[in-house]
Protein backbone atom coordinates (compact mmCIF):
# COMPACT_ATOMS: atom_id res chain seq x y z
CA UNK A 1 0.00 0.00 0.00
CA UNK A 2 1.37 3.42 -0.96
CA UNK A 3 0.47 6.90 0.21
CA UNK A 4 0.60 10.09 -1.73
CA UNK A 5 2.78 12.81 -0.26
CA UNK A 6 -0.12 15.18 -0.92
CA UNK A 7 -2.59 13.35 1.28
CA UNK A 8 -5.14 15.81 2.57
CA UNK A 9 -4.65 16.90 6.18
CA UNK A 10 -8.40 16.93 6.57
CA UNK A 11 -8.38 13.16 6.31
CA UNK A 12 -6.11 13.12 9.35
CA UNK A 13 -8.59 15.25 11.24
CA UNK A 14 -11.55 13.05 10.37
CA UNK A 15 -9.85 9.73 10.90
CA UNK A 16 -7.32 10.71 13.51
CA UNK A 17 -7.07 7.42 15.32
CA UNK A 18 -6.55 5.35 12.19
CA UNK A 19 -4.01 7.80 10.85
CA UNK A 20 -2.05 7.92 14.05
CA UNK A 21 -2.04 4.15 14.22
CA UNK A 22 -0.72 3.91 10.70
CA UNK A 23 1.77 6.73 11.22
CA UNK A 24 3.26 4.90 14.12
CA UNK A 25 3.80 1.83 11.93
CA UNK A 26 5.62 3.68 9.14
CA UNK A 27 9.37 3.04 9.36
CA UNK A 28 11.42 6.04 10.40
CA UNK A 29 13.14 6.57 6.97
CA UNK A 30 9.79 6.70 5.17
CA UNK A 31 8.35 9.40 7.42
CA UNK A 32 10.74 11.88 5.87
CA UNK A 33 8.95 11.47 2.53
CA UNK A 34 5.80 13.11 3.84
CA UNK A 35 5.10 16.55 2.50
CA UNK A 36 6.60 19.43 4.42
CA UNK A 37 3.23 20.59 5.76
CA UNK A 38 3.07 17.46 7.88
CA UNK A 39 4.88 18.68 10.98
CA UNK A 40 4.01 19.28 14.63
CA UNK A 41 1.97 22.34 13.81
CA UNK A 42 -0.16 20.56 11.19
CA UNK A 43 -0.47 17.53 13.47
CA UNK A 44 -1.71 19.60 16.38
CA UNK A 45 -4.07 21.48 14.11
CA UNK A 46 -5.51 18.20 12.85
CA UNK A 47 -6.22 16.78 16.34
CA UNK A 48 -7.18 19.91 18.21
CA UNK A 49 -10.90 19.07 18.05
CA UNK A 50 -10.50 15.46 19.14
CA UNK A 51 -11.64 14.64 22.68
CA UNK A 52 -9.54 11.49 23.02
CA UNK A 53 -7.08 11.55 20.12
CA UNK A 54 -5.11 8.54 21.35
CA UNK A 55 -8.03 6.12 21.70
CA UNK A 56 -7.27 2.86 19.98
CA UNK A 57 -3.50 3.23 20.12
CA UNK A 58 -1.30 0.68 21.80
CA UNK A 59 1.02 1.79 24.62
CA UNK A 60 4.01 1.58 22.29
CA UNK A 61 2.26 3.73 19.70
CA UNK A 62 1.30 6.28 22.28
CA UNK A 63 4.87 6.34 23.59
CA UNK A 64 6.20 6.98 20.08
CA UNK A 65 3.76 9.85 19.50
CA UNK A 66 4.76 11.23 22.92
CA UNK A 67 8.46 11.15 22.10
CA UNK A 68 7.88 12.76 18.67
CA UNK A 69 5.81 15.59 20.15
CA UNK A 70 8.37 16.21 22.90
CA UNK A 71 11.25 16.32 20.43
CA UNK A 72 9.47 18.99 18.40
CA UNK A 73 8.27 21.23 21.20
CA UNK A 74 10.67 23.96 20.10
CA UNK A 75 8.57 24.29 16.92
CA UNK A 76 5.43 25.03 18.93
CA UNK A 77 5.28 28.82 19.01
CA UNK A 78 1.65 29.90 18.82
CA UNK A 79 -0.68 29.85 21.82
CA UNK A 80 -3.29 27.66 20.13
CA UNK A 81 -0.81 24.86 19.46
CA UNK A 82 0.57 25.13 22.95
CA UNK A 83 -2.89 24.72 24.45
CA UNK A 84 -3.33 21.55 22.39
CA UNK A 85 0.01 20.18 23.64
CA UNK A 86 -1.03 20.89 27.23
CA UNK A 87 -4.16 18.81 26.64
CA UNK A 88 -2.36 15.75 25.25
CA UNK A 89 -2.09 12.77 27.65
CA UNK A 90 1.59 12.21 26.98
CA UNK A 91 3.13 12.80 30.42
CA UNK A 92 3.90 10.06 32.91
CA UNK A 93 2.73 10.69 36.47
CA UNK A 94 1.73 8.80 39.62
CA UNK A 95 -1.94 8.87 40.52
CA UNK A 96 -3.58 6.67 43.16
CA UNK A 97 -0.33 4.65 43.41
CA UNK A 98 -0.36 3.89 39.64
CA UNK A 99 1.69 5.22 36.73
CA UNK A 100 -0.59 6.98 34.25
CA UNK A 101 -0.29 9.10 31.09
CA UNK A 102 -1.99 12.38 31.75
CA UNK A 103 -2.33 15.89 30.36
CA UNK A 104 0.13 18.57 31.51
CA UNK A 105 -2.72 20.78 32.66
CA UNK A 106 -3.89 18.08 35.10
CA UNK A 107 -0.65 17.19 36.82
CA UNK A 108 1.78 18.64 39.33
CA UNK A 109 5.50 18.40 38.62
CA UNK A 110 7.94 17.86 41.46
CA UNK A 111 10.57 20.61 41.45
CA UNK A 112 13.62 18.62 42.57
CA UNK A 113 15.66 16.29 40.42
CA UNK A 114 15.96 12.86 42.02
CA UNK A 115 12.71 13.23 43.95
CA UNK A 116 10.51 10.42 42.66
CA UNK A 117 6.75 10.60 42.64
CA UNK A 118 6.47 6.96 43.78
CA UNK A 119 7.48 7.86 47.34
CA UNK A 120 4.27 9.86 47.68
CA UNK A 121 2.11 6.80 46.98
CA UNK A 122 -0.49 6.47 49.70
CA UNK A 123 -0.13 10.10 50.78
CA UNK A 124 -1.70 11.90 47.80
CA UNK A 125 -5.37 12.63 47.29
CA UNK A 126 -7.03 10.45 44.61
CA UNK A 127 -7.38 13.24 42.05
CA UNK A 128 -3.75 14.33 42.32
CA UNK A 129 -1.17 13.27 39.72
CA UNK A 130 2.50 13.89 40.50
CA UNK A 131 5.19 13.86 37.82
CA UNK A 132 8.93 13.71 38.24
CA UNK A 133 10.99 16.70 37.20
CA UNK A 134 11.23 16.64 33.37
CA UNK A 135 12.86 19.21 31.09
CA UNK A 136 10.21 18.98 28.35
CA UNK A 137 7.37 19.09 30.85
CA UNK A 138 9.04 22.07 32.51
CA UNK A 139 9.02 23.83 29.11
CA UNK A 140 5.31 23.14 28.58
CA UNK A 141 4.37 24.28 32.09
CA UNK A 142 6.32 27.49 31.48
CA UNK A 143 4.08 28.45 28.54
CA UNK A 144 1.40 31.03 29.35
CA UNK A 145 -0.63 30.73 31.41
CA UNK A 146 2.47 29.67 33.33
CA UNK A 147 2.23 27.04 36.03
CA UNK A 148 4.45 28.25 38.90
CA UNK A 149 7.09 25.83 40.22
CA UNK A 150 5.87 23.67 43.07
CA UNK A 151 6.69 24.94 46.55
CA UNK A 152 6.46 23.17 49.89
CA UNK A 153 3.22 25.08 50.54
CA UNK A 154 1.66 23.69 47.34
CA UNK A 155 2.90 20.14 47.90
CA UNK A 156 1.51 20.11 51.44
CA UNK A 157 -1.93 20.93 49.97
CA UNK A 158 -1.73 17.87 47.72
CA UNK A 159 -0.94 15.42 50.49
CA UNK A 160 -2.84 13.85 53.35
CA UNK A 161 -1.45 12.01 56.35
CA UNK A 162 -2.73 9.36 58.77
CA UNK A 163 -2.57 9.87 62.52
CA UNK A 164 -0.07 7.05 62.92
CA UNK A 165 2.64 5.82 60.58
CA UNK A 166 2.99 2.02 60.33
CA UNK A 167 6.51 0.79 60.94
CA UNK A 168 6.48 -0.73 57.44
CA UNK A 169 6.19 2.78 55.97
CA UNK A 170 9.01 4.34 57.98
CA UNK A 171 11.69 3.94 55.31
CA UNK A 172 9.50 5.34 52.51
CA UNK A 173 8.27 8.22 54.64
CA UNK A 174 11.86 9.03 55.56
CA UNK A 175 12.69 9.35 51.85
CA UNK A 176 9.55 11.45 51.34
CA UNK A 177 10.55 13.78 54.16
CA UNK A 178 14.12 14.14 52.91
CA UNK A 179 12.77 15.06 49.48
CA UNK A 180 10.25 17.47 50.92
CA UNK A 181 12.99 19.27 52.85
CA UNK A 182 14.76 20.02 49.55
CA UNK A 183 11.74 21.88 48.16
CA UNK A 184 11.70 25.64 48.57
CA UNK A 185 9.16 27.22 50.89
CA UNK A 186 8.36 27.45 54.56
CA UNK A 187 5.65 24.79 54.85
CA UNK A 188 6.28 21.53 56.62
CA UNK A 189 4.68 18.11 56.75
CA UNK A 190 4.14 16.05 59.92
CA UNK A 191 6.97 13.96 61.33
CA UNK A 192 6.73 10.79 63.44
CA UNK A 193 7.48 10.84 67.14
CA UNK A 194 8.73 7.88 69.14
CA UNK A 195 5.21 6.43 69.21
CA UNK A 196 5.01 6.59 65.37
CA UNK A 197 2.37 9.27 65.71
CA UNK A 198 2.62 11.97 63.05
CA UNK A 199 3.10 15.34 64.71
CA UNK A 200 3.79 18.91 63.69
CA UNK A 201 7.53 19.39 63.90
CA UNK A 202 7.22 22.47 66.12
CA UNK A 203 5.79 20.28 68.88
CA UNK A 204 8.97 18.19 69.11
CA UNK A 205 12.48 18.76 70.50
CA UNK A 206 15.96 18.21 69.13
CA UNK A 207 17.42 15.14 70.81
CA UNK A 208 20.95 16.31 70.02
CA UNK A 209 20.55 19.17 72.53
CA UNK A 210 22.02 17.77 75.74
CA UNK A 211 19.62 19.47 78.14
CA UNK A 212 16.58 18.18 76.25
CA UNK A 213 17.95 14.65 75.86
CA UNK A 214 18.62 14.33 79.60
CA UNK A 215 15.78 16.30 81.17
CA UNK A 216 13.01 14.94 78.94
CA UNK A 217 13.88 11.25 79.26
CA UNK A 218 10.46 10.44 80.68
CA UNK A 219 8.87 12.08 77.63
CA UNK A 220 11.21 10.44 75.12
CA UNK A 221 8.51 8.88 72.94
CA UNK A 222 6.15 11.84 72.86
CA UNK A 223 8.58 14.78 72.64
CA UNK A 224 11.33 13.60 70.29
CA UNK A 225 11.52 12.47 66.68
CA UNK A 226 11.36 8.77 65.96
CA UNK A 227 14.95 7.42 66.13
CA UNK A 228 14.89 6.59 62.40
CA UNK A 229 14.41 10.29 61.60
CA UNK A 230 16.90 11.90 63.98
CA UNK A 231 19.57 12.15 61.29
CA UNK A 232 17.44 14.97 59.84
CA UNK A 233 17.26 17.02 63.05
CA UNK A 234 19.67 19.69 61.80
CA UNK A 235 17.53 20.29 58.69
CA UNK A 236 14.32 20.25 60.70
CA UNK A 237 15.49 23.05 62.98
CA UNK A 238 14.65 25.60 60.30
CA UNK A 239 11.19 24.04 60.04
CA UNK A 240 10.37 24.51 63.70
CA UNK A 241 12.07 21.68 65.61
CA UNK A 242 12.90 23.08 69.05
CA UNK A 243 16.67 23.33 69.36
CA UNK A 244 17.12 26.53 71.38
CA UNK A 245 16.59 26.56 75.13
CA UNK A 246 14.26 29.44 75.96
CA UNK A 247 11.93 30.23 78.84
CA UNK A 248 9.19 27.85 77.69
CA UNK A 249 11.43 24.91 76.84
CA UNK A 250 13.38 25.23 80.09
CA UNK A 251 10.13 25.34 82.05
CA UNK A 252 9.18 22.06 80.32
CA UNK A 253 12.51 20.54 81.41
CA UNK A 254 11.99 21.67 84.99
CA UNK A 255 8.38 20.46 85.08
CA UNK A 256 9.43 17.08 83.69
CA UNK A 257 12.06 16.53 86.38
CA UNK A 258 9.62 17.73 89.04
CA UNK A 259 6.94 15.35 87.73
CA UNK A 260 9.46 12.51 87.65
CA UNK A 261 9.69 12.92 91.42
CA UNK A 262 6.20 14.05 92.40
CA UNK A 263 3.80 12.56 89.84
CA UNK A 264 5.68 9.54 88.50
CA UNK A 265 7.32 8.73 91.83
CA UNK A 266 10.73 7.85 90.42
CA UNK A 267 13.54 7.28 92.94
CA UNK A 268 15.66 10.35 93.64
CA UNK A 269 18.79 8.38 92.77
CA UNK A 270 17.41 7.81 89.26
CA UNK A 271 16.36 11.43 88.78
CA UNK A 272 19.48 12.99 90.34
CA UNK A 273 21.60 13.03 87.11
CA UNK A 274 18.74 14.80 85.31
CA UNK A 275 18.36 17.32 88.12
CA UNK A 276 22.10 18.06 88.07
CA UNK A 277 22.00 18.86 84.35
CA UNK A 278 18.89 21.04 84.69
CA UNK A 279 20.25 22.97 87.67
CA UNK A 280 23.60 23.46 85.97
CA UNK A 281 21.79 25.21 83.10
CA UNK A 282 19.66 27.16 85.59
CA UNK A 283 22.78 28.25 87.43
CA UNK A 284 25.03 29.14 84.51
CA UNK A 285 22.97 29.87 81.38
CA UNK A 286 19.43 30.76 82.38
CA UNK A 287 20.38 34.15 83.89
CA UNK A 288 21.40 35.30 80.39
CA UNK A 289 17.99 34.24 79.08
CA UNK A 290 15.62 35.46 81.78
CA UNK A 291 17.72 38.40 82.97
CA UNK A 292 15.61 40.31 85.51
CA UNK A 293 12.27 38.73 84.57
CA UNK A 294 11.01 38.27 88.12
CA UNK A 295 7.80 36.52 87.07
CA UNK A 296 9.67 33.85 85.13
CA UNK A 297 12.08 33.23 88.01
CA UNK A 298 9.13 32.98 90.39
CA UNK A 299 7.47 30.34 88.17
CA UNK A 300 10.37 28.01 88.88
CA UNK A 301 10.50 28.48 92.65
CA UNK A 302 8.17 25.64 93.57
CA UNK A 303 9.57 22.95 91.24
CA UNK A 304 12.00 20.36 92.52
CA UNK A 305 15.17 20.19 90.43
CA UNK A 306 17.96 21.48 92.71
CA UNK A 307 20.34 18.92 94.30
CA UNK A 308 21.15 19.96 97.88
CA UNK A 309 24.06 19.34 100.23
CA UNK A 310 23.62 16.67 102.86
CA UNK A 311 25.04 18.81 105.69
CA UNK A 312 22.63 21.48 106.85
CA UNK A 313 24.79 23.65 109.14
CA UNK A 314 28.56 23.62 108.64
CA UNK A 315 28.89 26.35 111.29
CA UNK A 316 27.35 24.28 114.11
CA UNK A 317 29.57 22.39 116.56
CA UNK A 318 26.64 20.22 117.66
CA UNK A 319 24.62 17.59 115.81
CA UNK A 320 21.89 19.27 113.81
CA UNK A 321 19.83 16.50 112.21
CA UNK A 322 17.26 16.37 114.98
CA UNK A 323 16.40 20.03 114.60
CA UNK A 324 16.09 20.35 110.80
CA UNK A 325 13.06 20.65 108.60
CA UNK A 326 13.08 17.33 106.73
CA UNK A 327 13.88 17.90 103.06
CA UNK A 328 14.38 15.53 100.09
CA UNK A 329 17.71 15.28 98.29
CA UNK A 330 16.31 17.21 95.31
CA UNK A 331 14.57 20.38 96.40
CA UNK A 332 12.95 23.47 94.91
CA UNK A 333 14.72 26.85 94.65
CA UNK A 334 12.44 28.10 97.43
CA UNK A 335 14.04 25.51 99.74
CA UNK A 336 17.63 26.54 99.01
CA UNK A 337 19.76 28.71 101.29
CA UNK A 338 22.79 30.71 100.26
CA UNK A 339 25.87 30.01 102.36
CA UNK A 340 25.90 33.54 103.77
CA UNK A 341 22.45 32.96 105.30
CA UNK A 342 23.24 29.52 106.69
CA UNK A 343 23.36 30.63 110.36
CA UNK A 344 19.94 32.34 110.24
CA UNK A 345 17.81 29.69 108.51
CA UNK A 346 19.55 26.32 108.27
CA UNK A 347 16.70 24.57 110.10
CA UNK A 348 14.28 25.68 107.36
CA UNK A 349 16.28 25.37 104.14
CA UNK A 350 19.21 23.45 102.64
CA UNK A 351 22.49 24.50 101.09
CA UNK A 352 22.97 24.10 97.35
CA UNK A 353 25.17 21.25 96.15
CA UNK A 354 26.57 23.39 93.31
CA UNK A 355 27.79 26.84 94.29
CA UNK A 356 25.36 29.42 92.86
CA UNK A 357 26.91 31.79 90.34
CA UNK A 358 27.10 35.53 90.81
CA UNK A 359 24.91 36.02 87.74
CA UNK A 360 22.19 33.86 89.22
CA UNK A 361 22.08 35.59 92.58
CA UNK A 362 22.36 39.05 90.99
CA UNK A 363 19.44 38.54 88.60
CA UNK A 364 17.30 36.16 90.65
CA UNK A 365 17.47 38.21 93.82
CA UNK A 366 15.23 35.93 95.87
CA UNK A 367 17.26 32.77 95.23
CA UNK A 368 18.62 31.36 98.48
CA UNK A 369 17.27 34.22 100.59
CA UNK A 370 15.06 33.15 103.52
CA UNK A 371 11.80 34.91 104.28
CA UNK A 372 11.16 36.73 107.54
CA UNK A 373 8.68 34.01 108.50
CA UNK A 374 11.34 31.33 108.01
CA UNK A 375 13.92 33.23 110.06
CA UNK A 376 11.44 33.61 112.92
CA UNK A 377 10.68 29.87 112.77
CA UNK A 378 14.42 29.22 112.81
CA UNK A 379 14.79 31.43 115.89
CA UNK A 380 12.05 29.47 117.64
CA UNK A 381 13.98 26.23 117.08
CA UNK A 382 17.28 27.78 118.19
CA UNK A 383 15.79 29.13 121.41
CA UNK A 384 13.20 26.51 122.31
CA UNK A 385 14.80 23.24 121.17
CA UNK A 386 18.53 23.67 120.73
CA UNK A 387 19.36 26.15 123.52
CA UNK A 388 18.02 23.97 126.38
CA UNK A 389 20.20 21.10 125.15
CA UNK A 390 23.33 23.13 124.31
CA UNK A 391 23.60 26.05 126.76
CA UNK A 392 26.62 28.35 126.41
CA UNK A 393 27.53 26.67 123.11
CA UNK A 394 29.58 29.28 121.31
CA UNK A 395 28.48 28.35 117.77
CA UNK A 396 24.87 28.47 118.92
CA UNK A 397 25.49 31.94 120.41
CA UNK A 398 26.90 33.04 117.04
CA UNK A 399 23.82 31.71 115.25
CA UNK A 400 21.50 33.47 117.70
CA UNK A 401 23.41 36.72 117.26
CA UNK A 402 23.27 36.41 113.44
CA UNK A 403 19.55 35.67 113.56
CA UNK A 404 18.86 38.65 115.83
CA UNK A 405 20.97 40.85 113.56
CA UNK A 406 19.04 39.85 110.39
CA UNK A 407 15.69 40.32 112.10
CA UNK A 408 16.88 43.64 113.48
CA UNK A 409 17.69 44.80 109.94
CA UNK A 410 14.40 43.43 108.59
CA UNK A 411 12.18 44.30 111.54
CA UNK A 412 9.23 45.55 109.48
CA UNK A 413 8.99 42.30 107.51
CA UNK A 414 9.43 40.30 110.71
CA UNK A 415 7.08 42.33 112.92
CA UNK A 416 3.85 40.45 112.21
CA UNK A 417 5.54 37.05 112.61
CA UNK A 418 7.16 38.08 115.89
CA UNK A 419 3.91 39.46 117.28
CA UNK A 420 2.21 36.18 116.39
CA UNK A 421 4.91 34.23 118.25
CA UNK A 422 4.55 35.30 121.91
CA UNK A 423 7.18 32.96 123.30
CA UNK A 424 10.49 33.56 125.04
CA UNK A 425 12.75 34.18 122.06
CA UNK A 426 15.12 36.70 123.62
CA UNK A 427 18.24 35.84 125.60
CA UNK A 428 18.17 38.47 128.34
CA UNK A 429 21.66 38.31 129.86
CA UNK A 430 24.75 40.44 129.94
CA UNK A 431 27.23 37.82 128.80
CA UNK A 432 25.82 34.57 127.35
CA UNK A 433 29.17 32.81 127.36
CA UNK A 434 29.13 32.21 131.14
CA UNK A 435 25.84 33.43 132.62
CA UNK A 436 22.88 31.17 133.09
CA UNK A 437 20.63 31.76 130.11
CA UNK A 438 17.37 33.53 130.84
CA UNK A 439 14.79 33.71 128.07
CA UNK A 440 12.10 36.38 127.94
CA UNK A 441 9.28 37.29 125.63
CA UNK A 442 9.47 40.72 124.04
CA UNK A 443 6.49 41.83 126.13
CA UNK A 444 8.41 41.03 129.32
CA UNK A 445 11.31 43.32 128.43
CA UNK A 446 11.41 47.03 129.20
CA UNK A 447 14.21 49.26 127.97
CA UNK A 448 15.74 52.12 129.98
CA UNK A 449 14.93 50.88 133.47
CA UNK A 450 17.58 50.15 136.07
CA UNK A 451 16.22 47.04 137.73
CA UNK A 452 13.70 44.23 137.26
CA UNK A 453 10.13 44.07 138.53
CA UNK A 454 9.52 40.32 138.90
CA UNK A 455 6.19 40.94 140.60
CA UNK A 456 4.86 42.45 137.33
CA UNK A 457 6.87 40.10 135.09
CA UNK A 458 8.86 43.05 133.78
CA UNK A 459 12.59 42.84 133.23
CA UNK A 460 15.16 45.36 132.15
CA UNK A 461 16.89 44.72 128.83
CA UNK A 462 20.34 43.36 129.59
CA UNK A 463 23.52 44.13 127.72
CA UNK A 464 23.30 41.24 125.21
CA UNK A 465 20.02 42.63 123.83
CA UNK A 466 20.94 46.30 123.70
CA UNK A 467 22.18 46.11 120.10
CA UNK A 468 18.84 44.68 118.99
CA UNK A 469 16.60 47.35 120.49
CA UNK A 470 14.69 48.01 117.17
CA UNK A 471 13.98 44.29 116.86
CA UNK A 472 12.62 43.95 120.38
CA UNK A 473 10.48 47.06 120.07
CA UNK A 474 8.99 45.67 116.84
CA UNK A 475 8.33 42.41 118.67
CA UNK A 476 6.47 44.14 121.50
CA UNK A 477 9.09 45.24 124.05
CA UNK A 478 8.51 48.47 125.99
CA UNK A 479 10.49 51.62 126.78
CA UNK A 480 10.60 53.69 129.97
CA UNK A 481 9.93 57.11 128.45
CA UNK A 482 11.22 59.11 131.44
CA UNK A 483 14.75 58.14 130.51
CA UNK A 484 16.49 59.49 127.44
CA UNK A 485 17.82 56.70 125.27
CA UNK A 486 21.31 57.24 123.93
CA UNK A 487 22.15 54.25 121.70
CA UNK A 488 25.79 55.26 121.25
CA UNK A 489 26.52 55.39 125.02
CA UNK A 490 27.20 52.17 126.87
CA UNK A 491 26.57 51.90 130.62
CA UNK A 492 29.59 51.06 132.76
CA UNK A 493 30.12 47.42 133.44
CA UNK A 494 28.04 46.75 136.58
CA UNK A 495 29.96 43.60 137.40
CA UNK A 496 33.28 45.45 137.74
CA UNK A 497 31.78 48.15 139.98
CA UNK A 498 29.99 45.58 142.12
CA UNK A 499 33.15 43.51 142.54
CA UNK A 500 35.15 46.60 143.60
CA UNK A 501 32.66 47.55 146.33
CA UNK A 502 32.57 43.95 147.55
CA UNK A 503 36.36 43.81 147.83
CA UNK A 504 36.41 47.10 149.77
CA UNK A 505 33.61 45.84 152.06
CA UNK A 506 35.50 42.67 152.89
CA UNK A 507 38.63 44.72 153.59
CA UNK A 508 36.66 47.14 155.78
CA UNK A 509 37.59 50.08 153.60
CA UNK A 510 35.31 53.17 153.71
CA UNK A 511 32.38 51.21 155.15
CA UNK A 512 30.04 53.53 157.01
CA UNK A 513 27.07 51.37 158.00
CA UNK A 514 26.24 47.95 159.38
CA UNK A 515 23.36 45.62 158.64
CA UNK A 516 21.74 44.29 161.81
CA UNK A 517 19.99 40.89 161.85
CA UNK A 518 16.42 40.80 163.16
CA UNK A 519 17.15 37.93 165.54
CA UNK A 520 20.12 37.39 167.75
CA UNK A 521 22.60 35.34 165.81
CA UNK A 522 26.26 34.65 166.28
CA UNK A 523 27.55 36.38 163.14
CA UNK A 524 30.89 37.98 162.38
CA UNK A 525 30.21 41.70 162.56
CA UNK A 526 32.83 42.46 159.89
CA UNK A 527 30.73 40.56 157.37
CA UNK A 528 27.75 42.84 158.11
CA UNK A 529 29.53 46.10 157.35
CA UNK A 530 28.49 47.90 154.14
CA UNK A 531 28.70 51.10 152.10
CA UNK A 532 25.59 53.21 152.57
CA UNK A 533 26.00 54.86 149.17
CA UNK A 534 26.07 51.49 147.41
CA UNK A 535 23.00 50.30 149.33
CA UNK A 536 21.12 53.46 148.46
CA UNK A 537 21.99 53.10 144.76
CA UNK A 538 21.11 49.42 144.57
CA UNK A 539 18.02 49.51 146.81
CA UNK A 540 16.14 52.83 146.52
CA UNK A 541 14.02 52.28 149.71
CA UNK A 542 17.28 52.25 151.66
CA UNK A 543 18.10 55.83 150.77
CA UNK A 544 16.51 57.52 153.77
CA UNK A 545 17.50 54.75 156.13
CA UNK A 546 21.03 54.74 154.84
CA UNK A 547 21.16 58.44 155.38
CA UNK A 548 19.98 58.06 158.95
CA UNK A 549 22.47 55.32 159.62
CA UNK A 550 25.23 57.35 158.04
Amino acid sequence: MTYSPNQDILLLSLRCASWLSFFCRVPEPLRATFDKPFDLQSFLKAIRLQTNPFDGLSPDETREIRDWVRSNLYRCNDSESRMVVKSLPIWEARQSSRTVLIEARRLEMLPVDGLHSEIFDGFTKPEIALANLNRDLYTVLSWPPKTPPMTSERLRQLLFFPDFLPSSNMHRYSALLEGFLNISGQEMIPVPDGNCRLREVNSLYDHSVGLFAVALQSLEESHFLHPDFRHMQLQLRSKGLHSQVDRESFLLCVNTVNDDLVARGLPEAEVMPRAEVVFNFYNSSLPNILMGDTLSWTQLNGRRFVPRKEIRSPSASYLTDAYCERLPEIVAPSQILLQKYEQIAWTQRALCQEEPTGNLTALNTSFGVPTAAEVVKHLVILTQKIAPEHPQNRTLIQQIRATYEWLNNNKEAARVHLLCTPIALFLNVDDPTWETWEWRTAAQILFDIEYDFPETNTFRARRFLQDYRPLLLAAGAGVEHNVEYKPKTRAPDGNILRDSFDAMRKAGQLTDTMLMPITDEDIDEDSLRAHSAFLAAAIPPCKSRAFRLG
